[in-house]
């Protein structure tokens, strides 16, 4: 079973840029964590706009697809003040 999803971003410098406005790759590193304690890694990347997206992606819905919802509550973003914990669909 999965147990843990950890992102960590990095940003790595290409040895010829693209473009003048694509001097780097944003790289997206993934591991997940099984409960006897293997792991697997993988990645994504961007060269531009996006890995701020794919990683909060992955923090958020994915995560809570591979171990159930967040019990941290977040923001509503409706401008309440208050949290909202979101809950899995009912089945």
């Amino acid at each position: 079973m999965i147990t843990e999803l950890r992102v960590t971003p990095r940003t790595v410098p290409l040895p010829r840029p693209w473009g003048p406005d694509v001097p780097v790759n944003h790289v997206l590193v993934v591991e997940v964590v099984l409960d006897d304690g293997r792991t697997g890694t993988g990645f994504c990347w961007t060269p531009r706009v996006g890995a701020a997206a794919v990683r909060a992606l992955l923090e958020t819905d994915v995560r809570d697809a591979l171990l159930g919802p967040s019990r941290t509550p977040r923001w509503c973003g409706t401008g309440c003040g208050r949290t909202c914990a979101r809950r899995a669909p009912a089945a």
